[in-house]
């Protein structure tokens, strides 16, 4: 089953992952460019009923009729 907190679960690990990459200096603009567009995602669909509207789950619940 795909729930909601696997999904934002899965933003948080990445913004760990990008977080853990900013102190190589190479890879700073790329990292902060990342952070910034998980941001992005977190604020503006990841919503718990706006997720549901556009993600796999919701398609299947769609699909249930």
């Amino acid at each position: 089953m795909i729930k909601h907190s696997d999904a934002v679960q899965l933003i948080a690990i990445k913004r760990a992952n990008f977080t853990n990459l900013t102190s190589i200096p190479e890879a700073r603009k790329y990292t902060n460019t990342g952070l910034v567009f998980l941001q992005y995602l977190d604020t503006n669909w990841l919503d718990q009923a706006l997720w549901s509207s556009w993600s796999q789950h919701g398609r299947n619940l769609a699909q249930q009729g």
